[in-house]
């Protein structure tokens, strides 16, 4: 069973969750299949029109650098921390070598224990996150590279921030680029409805 269909079932376990028993007709599950789905592609235009799709907001990520190596991202992501007053937060989660960055096992969170749970705040920190979780908007038309973005569930970058608007992140990503050259600003929808 591929990583993606895992996170994909257990993505729809917990948007599922959250109904409540009297409104579990088969067009809400339709629909919240469909957000499940949008989420992990990331893929705004295969959402079916409806009220959920709200949930799906665009924000501009700052990505200092991605990779492979958790060892080296964390490096830069506590020299990036440090340069920017901002604090480095593993929110609870551990680089594991089979399964990225996740949740200990026996987290609180009984849906995501085990799992990554990808960041969906803005707040001044830094952190590492799971690039198959974020998908820049401008590849979601283009098959080849949103398979080859889908699949590659190994490779990680270092998130700065997340902005609603373009300019605040361009701000911040050429302060960054006075050390790593390397960062840039995309665009990615991110699911802010109830994940549990």
């Amino acid at each position: 069973m591929k990583l993606t269909t895992l996170i994909f079932i257990v993505a729809l376990i917990t948007l599922l969750s959250c109904i409540s028993e009297e409104n579990k007709s088969t067009e809400v599950l339709i629909q919240d299949t469909s957000i499940a789905e949008a989420q992990l592609n990331t893929n705004v235009e295969d959402i079916e029109a409806s009220d959920e799709s709200s949930d799906l907001e665009l924000n501009y990520i700052v990505s200092v650098a991605e990779g492979y190596s958790y060892d080296s991202l964390r490096s830069i992501a506590l020299q990036t921390a440090e340069r920017l007053s901002f604090k480095f937060d593993t929110m609870g989660r551990y680089y594991n070598p089979q399964k990225g960055i996740v949740l200990p096992d026996d987290d609180e969170d009984e849906i995501w224990a085990g799992e990554y749970f990808f960041r969906r705040i803005g707040d001044n920190l830094v952190s590492i996150e799971m690039s198959y979780a974020y998908t820049d908007t401008s590849i979601s038309k283009n098959e080849a590279q949103l398979e080859k973005h889908r699949t590659d569930t190994t490779k990680m970058f270092v998130f700065a921030m997340m902005y609603p608007n373009k300019k605040s992140a361009d701000s911040l990503a050429n302060i960054i680029k006075v050390d790593y050259p390397s960062a840039k600003v995309f665009p990615a929808q991110i699911y802010m409805g109830c994940m549990h």
